[in-house]
């Protein structure tokens, strides 16, 4: 499908700003910080955090599921969230095989701290972008980005309609 208001050069030019950004971000979200009072945690870990205060007793496959990640991925960082004392599971089963999660009360004193960071950084984000950027022009990279994720969330779906039809078809 022809396009008219870019050249397939311009179009890859754009799709490396888009590659970098996301390659410099998955850096960001990996780097571990100090968000107060001598907690270290990546990004991702912090954001795990929050979403377990959000949904108390939610267990690793559901988080996996409502986040988009490995079950690996789930495991590696709820066993460092436990290691620091930051939530607690809890067995809902015999077997120990299904268990909640809980934050505990020095977890929900980091999501606080983690808000007061988050809050303070978007603000300085917001002035840099300003710096070269108008207000407009920053709603407007809101709107794409937000158009973005519904393209990238819709392919993601069909990926999985996708393997799971595929899965019915092998059983």
């Amino acid at each position: 499908m022809p396009n008219k208001f870019f050249s397939t050069e311009e179009l890859l030019s754009n799709a490396n700003v888009i590659y970098e950004f996301v390659d410099l971000f998955s850096r960001y979200e990996t780097t571990v910080r100090d968000y107060g009072e001598d907690n270290f945690l990546s990004m991702n870990e912090i954001h795990l955090l929050s979403h377990i205060e959000q949904h108390p007793g939610i267990t690793a496959s559901q988080l996996a599921e409502n986040v988009r990640r490995s079950r690996g991925f789930i495991s590696q960082c709820i066993n460092k969230l436990e290691a620091g004392a930051y939530i607690i599971r809890v067995s809902q089963d015999e077997d120990n095989k299904k268990k909640s999660m809980y934050v505990t009360q020095k977890g929900k004193d980091l999501c606080v701290a983690h808000m007061k960071f988050d809050e303070q950084n978007l603000i300085k984000t917001y002035n840099y972008l300003l710096r070269d950027c108008t207000h407009e022009e920053i709603e407007h990279f809101y709107k794409v980005m937000g158009v973005y994720n519904n393209i990238m969330n819709a392919s993601a779906r069909k990926r999985q309609r996708m393997k799971l039809e595929q899965d019915q078809s092998c059983s």
